[in-house]
């Protein structure tokens, strides 16, 4: 997965890529939660599935969910929780990372 804030717009985007961040891959996922430790406090950000018309992605068929939260047009960086994700029947549960220098680890499937 690839996050991606676009800052002025508030929103999160996260990317399901394949294993060489080369290709998108899409998931029937229509949501999943995050964490965000912030300084004093933590937010949860609500991804939903996006379409796109321009490459037939639909939401349950696509690659990318995004997230809003006023919050994100201020903090640049945080630690997180990625709850639980489930990709072509692999589930991920409980992943610590660090917004934006991630988890290249290969320890997080259940």
């Amino acid at each position: 997965m690839e996050l991606v804030l676009d800052a002025s717009a508030g929103r999160l985007d996260a990317y399901i890529l394949d294993d060489d961040f080369e290709n998108f891959v899409r998931t029937t996922m229509e949501s999943f939660e995050m964490t965000a430790r912030l300084p004093g406090r933590q937010e949860t950000l609500a991804f939903k599935a996006v379409a796109n018309n321009a490459t037939g992605e639909t939401i349950g068929d696509t690659s990318m969910l995004e997230a809003q939260a006023d919050w994100l047009k201020t903090e640049k960086t945080f630690d997180a929780v990625l709850k639980q994700v489930t990709v072509h029947g692999t589930t991920y549960s409980n992943i610590t990372f660090n917004f934006p220098k991630g988890n290249d680890t290969d320890e997080t499937k259940n």
